[in-house]
């Protein structure tokens, strides 16, 4: 339960301007933007993105928004993930934020990229209208070293929330929230 405070807390920090602007000092970060989010076939919600990093590197996070496709470097040590770095070329992990119809219902689909020789897992908190746009803890799934997965959540989402992005243990291998 500390844990998810404390990733609560960081989730409003990440989204707060002052403590984002520290942050692009460091590392790329996305201009703030307001973005349309379909609801459904013929409406939509104004979604605004502030200004925000795309990899928060001191607490293995990565921030996905709707068209997002980058790369992130892991730092590694002593066999653990200590750190994650935006790339700007092919590297370790590769994320897409993808909108979807289906059956007249716009979805939400994550699509990560592990290129690593081993297997990652992380937390996931998304957002949604359901939740008055609020993060909520949701469920994710393991990434094979070499493998691709796609996350599928039944709803629009404007921001996805990869949260404590770690080395797999070997009975982590199915679907949860870790």
């Amino acid at each position: 339960m500390k844990r998810i405070i404390k990733y609560i807390f960081l989730i409003t920090l990440l989204t707060t301007n002052v403590f984002a602007l520290e942050m692009c000092k460091k590392t790329k970060c996305r201009s703030g933007t307001t973005i349309q989010i379909p609801l459904n076939e013929t409406s939509y919600h104004p979604y605004e993105i502030p200004v925000s990093p795309l990899v928060d590197s001191d607490n293995r996070g990565i921030i996905v928004i709707p068209g997002d496709n980058f790369h992130v470097k892991v730092i590694e040590k002593k066999g653990a993930i200590t750190g994650l770095k935006y790339s700007e070329k092919k590297s370790d992990i590769e994320v897409m934020f993808h909108k979807l119809n289906l059956d007249k219902k716009v979805t939400t689909l994550l699509e990560i990229k592990n290129n690593m020789k081993k297997s990652i897992v992380y937390q996931a908190f998304v957002n949604s209208p359901a939740t008055k746009w609020l993060h909520f803890h949701a469920s994710s799934c393991p990434i094979g070293a070499g493998k691709k997965v796609f996350e599928n959540w039944p709803f629009p989402s404007g921001q996805i929330l990869m949260i404590n992005v770690r080395f797999a243990k070997t009975d982590e291998t199915t679907c949860m929230k870790y």
